[in-house]
């Protein structure tokens, strides 16, 4: 790649670091590398504070992990796309865990000139995501949820209370054993919860309506 050329591309690379600077969050940092200057290849930075980094800044001093950089100092395959794309790995700086992705554009002859790197702070996001989660309405959808489960917990504990352990098998009641449990059941309140005659119908092996009726018995004539 002639000179000219050379100097187009990164202009244009470096436009796009100045577009993206108005609408990027301070969580992401973009950087363009000048790969044929190493010891000096950040041409072009946006939120540097991340990493440390500025302008003038060598590439060999790169996030740990970073499989982009890695890539293009390692990886002189020819058959490889142009520009080759290396996205979604994790890098770390400075303790800090970043999302990143690299895209490094090489010349005619198949040689990196330059790369541009994106690395995101992902745990601002989640701090920011935990302050907000304080300030707003607990989800309805999970209270529920959790509602749900405390519900069917204290039904099963109901009816384990309700039924005699020297009895457990079903066919083995007689209808008086049944309703006496019936009436345990609804001393407990088990009938005043939705879900609480299902529930007392399969623990006994009948009917729900067999349930109701053994209700109307006990209200009728108390055993």
């Amino acid at each position: 790649m002639d000179k000219m050329n050379k100097e187009s591309l990164a202009n244009s690379l470096m436009s796009i670091v100045d577009a993206l600077s108005c609408i990027v969050g301070k969580n992401i940092e973009v950087v363009i590398h000048d790969l044929t200057n190493p010891n000096h290849s950040i041409i072009k930075i946006l939120n540097g504070h991340l990493s440390g980094r500025k302008e003038g800044d060598s590439v060999l001093n790169i996030p740990d992990h970073d499989l982009g950089s890695i890539g293009l100092l390692v990886d002189q395959n020819k058959n490889v796309s142009n520009p080759q794309v290396f996205k979604g790995y994790e890098t770390k700086v400075a303790g800090r865990i970043f999302t990143s992705s690299t895209v490094i554009y090489k010349d005619e002859n198949q040689q990196p000139i330059f790369a541009m790197c994106f690395n995101a702070d992902q745990k601002i996001l989640e701090t920011a995501k935990n302050l907000l989660s304080q300030l707003l309405p607990r989800d309805e959808s999970l209270a529920i949820e959790e509602s749900e489960h405390t519900l069917q917990k204290k039904i099963a504990e109901i009816i384990h209370f309700a039924l005699p352990q020297h009895n457990i098998l079903n066919t083995k009641r007689s209808k008086a054993e049944k309703i006496e449990i019936v009436k345990v059941m609804q001393t407990q309140g088990l009938f005043l919860v939705r879900g609480g005659v299902e529930a007392a119908a399969n623990a006994l092996g009948v009917t729900r309506y067999t349930i109701y009726n053994y209700l109307e018995e006990i209200k009728t004539k108390p055993i």
